[in-house]
């Protein structure tokens, strides 16, 4: 981890919450029983058990977040993504084979998002679908982030350092929240 690394996890640390600065049920609800759960679904031990030693922390907490909303379809452009069969097999897709569904959920790294990408996420999500963001506050992504959370159609933002997660809930008003995970 460099300085400005270091730096800027010091000043998410000062700015971040934990559930108890949470004032959305929807929000309150994710961190208390995905982020926080001390006891895990057995999708997530098998899932852990079968890349023992190969999952990053980082992708840890995002199958513990793709489980938690029982994705059923997942895209991402993340290659070296571990395989998600576990219980739930979900099938994942690249976005460029996207069909005309709908998807539950959209991997990503920040870095990789275009104004034809981000289209073709809002054209294939739904009110329920999250977008699930990697290393949010490198040199540039962070600049892109900021803007993919002003964006109309997005609701909620969550920065939890190593992530970013995007709602597009439309019965909930438009928040920012800052969790420590």
């Amino acid at each position: 981890m460099n300085l400005k690394t270091r730096l800027n996890y010091l000043a998410f640390l000062k700015k971040s919450t934990n559930q108890h600065g949470v004032h959305s049920p929807f929000v309150f609800s994710l961190v208390t029983q995905c982020f926080y759960a001390k006891k895990n679904t057995v999708y997530y031990q098998n899932l852990c058990k079968n890349n023992e030693g190969k999952l990053s922390k980082t992708n840890k907490k995002i199958i513990k977040l793709l489980d938690y909303f029982s994705v059923k379809n997942l895209s991402t452009n993340i290659i070296n993504f571990p395989p998600l069969n576990g219980v739930n097999n979900i099938p994942t897709t690249s976005l460029t084979n996207t069909e005309e569904k709908k998807i539950d959920a959209f991997l990503l790294t920040t870095l990789s998002i275009n104004t034809s990408l981000w289209q073709n996420i809002l054209k294939h999500s739904h009110n329920d679908s999250l977008v699930i963001l990697t290393n949010i506050h490198q040199k540039h992504a962070s600049n892109i982030w900021q803007e993919l959370c002003k964006h109309p159609e997005v609701k909620v933002s969550i920065d939890c350092f190593s992530l970013g997660i995007l709602f597009f809930r439309q019965e909930q008003t438009k928040e920012h929240f800052t969790i420590r995970w």
